[in-house]
């Protein structure tokens, strides 16, 4: 436009060459100025907690500054990790919000489609002025891992009794007579807990008995078959899947699990 009304103007005279030109370069004139020198905003992401493969979490994005300046923000995600209810396409895959340096934070949502630790980051800031002339990009080169857990199952009735079953069956064949009373470590088992001296104690202690000074575990063992890990990484997210599955219905019923792999 602002080159064209020059020409214009020739046809219809000065007054309008001004009215439009005039205006024109002042506004693209403060535009340049303004991306220019964009604010340099301080950045911050906070991811979702660990949780499973499949689960819907939020990430939020605070961008500190002492200018206020309205932005879009393009987060860089992993090519497991997806917008929640958007599908990741082809090439690069970011979330893409509008945000202001030193307002609110932004919050988006995402889908971690498997387990694993996945890398967020880096993002771009893109400055516009105030017209929508001229933008400038920026580089926050702030990298944020997201884990995700492998999914757990529920296992079909039959064979959870029968894990139980066969647990509680040699769990009781090995007890005998009281022995001692210890602090609680990881991996105890739940049911051993004597809650009266833990309230007493404040803290949780076990009960030992007298030939467990070396208690038994549950090995759980897990592995993906050869001709299966050429080409594909689901025959090893399925075995984890399956592995976790498995350790969390023993845990939950009191049995102490050692997991191979």
């Amino acid at each position: 436009v602002i080159v064209g009304a020059p020409l214009g103007g020739v046809v219809v005279g000065a007054r309008a060459l001004a009215a439009v030109v005039v205006p024109g370069v002042v506004a693209v004139a403060a535009s340049a100025v303004r991306v220019r020198h964009p604010p340099n905003p301080g950045f911050d992401r906070t991811l979702p907690r660990a949780d499973g493969a499949g689960t819907t979490g939020t990430v939020a994005l605070e961008l500190g500054g002492d200018r206020a300046s309205p932005v879009t923000v393009r987060d860089r995600l992993p090519a497991a990790v997806e917008v929640a209810g958007r599908a990741a396409g082809r090439g690069e895959n970011h979330a893409v919000v509008d945000a202001a340096v030193g307002g609110d934070p932004v919050r988006y949502e995402v889908v971690a489609r498997r387990r694993g630790e996945h890398v967020v980051g880096p993002a771009t800031v893109v400055a516009t002025d105030v017209f929508g002339l001229l933008k400038r990009s920026t580089v926050v080169d702030r990298r944020d891992t997201l884990l995700a857990f492998p999914r757990i199952g529920t296992l079909p009735t039959a064979l959870s009794t029968a894990l139980q079953a066969a647990y509680h069956s040699r769990e009781a064949a090995r007890r005998e007579e009281f022995d001692d009373l210890r602090p609680y470590v990881r991996g105890d088992a739940l049911r051993d807990i004597h809650w009266k001296s833990s309230a007493r104690h404040d803290e949780l202690m076990i009960r030992e008995y007298a030939d467990r000074a070396d208690p038994e575990r549950v090995t759980v063992a897990a592995g993906v078959e050869d001709s299966a890990r050429d080409g594909a990484d689901a025959p090893a997210d399925r075995m984890a899947d399956a592995a976790a599955t498995v350790v969390v219905s023993l845990v939950r019923g009191g049995a102490s699990v050692t997991l191979a792999t």
